[in-house]
């Protein structure tokens, strides 16, 4: 029996039609298909006949239109993983389970993130505090003050401990994995610490002040206030601007 001939060769050209769809669906051809899956292009028209009737396959049999390739894929995947992680457990979730959460084959999952410490490390960077640093609200970084820089910062750390709180339920998690990944992201672009001390190094410190230790510090704070105390007190945060100005004003006057 030749490989074109397994059972599951089926599985296998729609799960490559899937990925296509997903990630270049201008490019869905039949030979494209052919190419991901690993076999003839004879095998994939044996099997459908044409493009179209690939695609009514792949609506009948995984519910997957052509419009399923949108720029959102990666996002429903990282809200399904952390959906999974939440309610399992890292070690309990599943690649299978994510890609049935998402709507998308779990080859898809392997082909965006390759593996379960891929999501965590996808998580933790796409959705963490790092990109906070990098937004900008008119101007440049320059003209933008060092008062409104931490205040922004503050504000938007905020915003995440209050829509996302399962994010930093993963953060504390005890799981290699989420070590694993914390050790991938120290010391580079996607480390909020080593951003946010650079960006201290720029705006310019008291003497004396360790940068590094000034944004640990701030981190601290926010994460004290808004995930710590809720989570072991039970104390939800009633107003979170007032919590942020709070927060913001004792950290000026601490470096001051």
């Amino acid at each position: 029996m030749t490989g074109e001939s397994r059972p599951d060769v089926r599985e296998l050209i729609l799960d490559a039609a899937v990925h296509v769809l997903e990630t270049s669906p201008e490019k869905f051809t039949m030979n494209r298909v052919a190419s991901e899956a690993g076999v003839s292009r004879a095998t994939v028209y044996r099997r459908f006949g044409s493009a179209a009737g690939l695609r009514l396959a792949l609506n009948a049999d995984r519910g997957t239109a052509a419009a399923l390739a949108c720029v959102g894929i990666r996002a429903r995947v990282l809200d399904a993983a952390l959906s999974e992680f939440s309610r399992s457990g890292i070690r309990g979730a599943t690649i299978h389970g994510i890609a049935e959460q998402a709507g998308v084959s779990p080859m898809t999952v392997y082909n965006h993130f390759q593996d379960k410490e891929g999501l965590v490390f996808a998580l933790l960077t796409s959705r963490g505090p790092s990109k906070l640093l990098r937004q900008k609200r008119g101007g440049s970084d320059d003209e933008e003050t060092f008062e409104s820089l931490i205040g922004r910062f503050v504000a938007g750390v905020m915003d995440i401990t209050q829509s996302q709180r399962d994010l930093f339920g993963l953060i504390f998690s005890p799981d290699p994995l989420v070590r694993k990944a914390f050790q991938k992201v120290r010391g580079t672009d996607e480390d909020p610490g080593t951003v946010l001390a650079e960006v201290f190094e720029k705006k310019g410190l008291p003497d004396g002040l360790d940068p590094r230790v000034a944004a640990a510090s701030l981190m601290g704070m926010i994460i004290a206030n808004g995930v710590l105390r809720p989570m072991l007190f039970g104390d939800q945060v009633a107003d979170p601007e007032v919590l942020t100005e709070q927060i913001t004003r004792l950290f000026l006057k601490a470096v001051s």
